[in-house]
């Protein structure tokens, strides 16, 4: 069940809140979020939600290992071996088919095991929620839960999906409290998962505005920018010429930022009006001037994870720079893979690994922020690499990936060309990705802050952002009604 689908938005959304509102205590609250996130995550296929309910299980009787185990061999061998075991199905739904081929590829005599079941919904995201879960435990950062709230934390319908991925004891923390409707904010200390108060009207008007912001980023930019992407690729099967090309890598580059970024914003929006105020997993990724800022500002809960669970386990920047870089090409290493199985995917996290090992040597990333010149050519450098490397998720295999390569640095016509780029560049395009562009580089941000400096406390601003925000959802609900359905990018992985 997708949030841009008619049965979320038009009956279990507004059944859901319904029932949430209504069930005014703490513990009804949280029973109604868990009964509907286990409907949600039903809809997608029993068998899934039996597997997952299954991992729950597990995960929340290794939780309460790690917190009744004395400190010692017993302990770390036992979350050894639960970290190895949330990691296995990961492996089995997602690589093992590729990785029994790659090996055979090699002429080993493998037996050809093919696994056919469908990949659990949001697999990567909840396995890596598991770990935190039984990481934090062992850590003492937060208590173990109860199975009932171990369950809402793995599979709440709001983040199950593609996240963004709160750590356990953040989790804990970022829900309301009891007698504080509104919630703490997030990083506070931890209470108690069963008593969700629930949100308050104002936590229900921004989530609902947060949503609608995502939405619209998906319904009326991501998906556009991809029916775009489908019609050049179609009318330039036979051949293209080397500004269609360019034009496919730009728009991608913006339909995975408002596709993603407008997910993470309805995710965020949902929660609140539950009463859970995670913390934002974009900030404006493409004003980076470094490789390495953009990975503060892209997906920040994933980066954030990785960071916390790999790269200061494995030692950080504290053992010197020779094991500093050697952290960094394992976390971009398995950034990569986990992102998916394949040479292209493998590629990007490489590309961007290399990058960032390059900055850190040379000490670009700091001049760039002291240094005007330094910082502009810096986004162009940011940019071309994040651009070309975006095609690693567009194309199916690295041998269309590098012919793609190829045909990009050829500025020669290639093929028969039956359609150039003016016959693609058209007033509505034009019109929507400099809107595109504009947004993604937040320069609307100081403008509507001025705009709200201007209109505090004045009553007619409030019912002109109401309305645009109405507007806006319905032109959403137009474009979803006349679009054909064209799922969240990361929802496959």
């Amino acid at each position: 069940m997708s949030f841009t689908s008619n049965t979320f938005l038009y009956l279990f959304l507004p059944l859901s809140l319904i029932i949430f509102l209504i069930a005014k205590k703490a513990r009804p609250r949280s029973a109604v979020l868990l009964a509907f996130s286990l409907l949600f995550y039903a809809y997608s296929g029993l068998k899934g939600l039996l597997f997952m309910l299954v991992v729950a299980a597990f995960i929340w009787v290794c939780g309460r290992a790690q917190e009744r185990l004395a400190e010692g061999k017993r302990r770390d061998l036992a979350y050894g071996v639960t970290v190895l075991a949330a990691l296995a199905p990961l492996f089995c739904f997602k690589y093992w088919n590729y990785t029994g081929a790659l090996i055979r590829s090699f002429g080993v005599g493998l037996p050809a095991i093919v696994l056919k079941a469908a990949v659990p919904l949001g697999i990567s995201f909840i396995t890596f929620s598991a770990i935190s879960y039984v990481t934090d435990v062992r850590r003492h950062q937060a208590p173990a839960g109860t199975f009932p709230e171990t369950l809402l934390y793995l599979l709440l319908f709001t983040k199950a999906a593609s996240g963004p991925i709160v750590r356990w004891g953040e989790f804990r923390a970022c829900g309301p409290q009891p007698g504080n409707a509104a919630g703490p904010q997030p990083g506070a200390s931890g209470t108690d998962l069963a008593a969700v108060s629930g949100s308050t009207l104002d936590d229900l008007y921004a989530g609902c505005r947060r949503a609608v912001i995502g939405l619209a980023k998906k319904l009326l930019l991501a998906d556009y920018f991809g029916s775009v992407i489908v019609t050049i690729e179609t009318g330039t099967a036979g051949g293209s010429d080397w500004l269609t090309r360019v034009f496919i890598a730009v728009l991608y580059t913006l339909q995975i930022y408002y596709d993603f970024s407008g997910y993470s914003d309805i995710a965020i929006g949902l929660s609140r009006c539950f009463g859970y105020r995670f913390r934002e997993n974009f900030n404006y990724p493409y004003r980076s001037r470094s490789v390495t800022e953009f990975w503060r500002r892209w997906h920040i809960s994933l980066g954030e994870w990785f960071r916390e669970y790999l790269y200061i386990p494995l030692g950080g920047n504290r053992r010197g720079q020779a094991r500093t870089l050697i952290n960094l090409a394992i976390v971009f290493l398995a950034t990569g893979i986990w992102h998916g199985a394949g040479l292209n995917y493998l590629f990007w996290g490489c590309l961007h690994g290399v990058a960032m090992l390059i900055e850190r040597v040379t000490g670009w990333a700091k001049r760039t922020e002291k240094k005007p010149l330094a910082a502009g050519l810096g986004w162009i450098i940011t940019i071309l690499i994040v651009g070309i490397g975006w095609q690693a998720f567009r194309l199916d295999g690295g041998k269309a990936l590098f012919s793609f390569y190829r045909d990009l640095l050829d500025p020669r016509e290639i093929g028969i060309v039956t359609f150039t780029w003016r016959y693609f560049l058209n007033p509505r395009l034009v019109t929507m990705a400099l809107i595109g562009v504009l947004g993604a580089l937040g320069v609307h941000e100081k403008a509507l802050g001025r705009l709200r400096e201007l209109a505090e406390g004045k009553p007619a601003w409030a019912v002109l952002t109401n309305l645009g925000l109405v507007l806006l959802f319905l032109l959403a609900l137009m474009m979803m009604v006349n679009a054909d359905y064209r799922p969240f990018i990361y929802f496959q992985y």
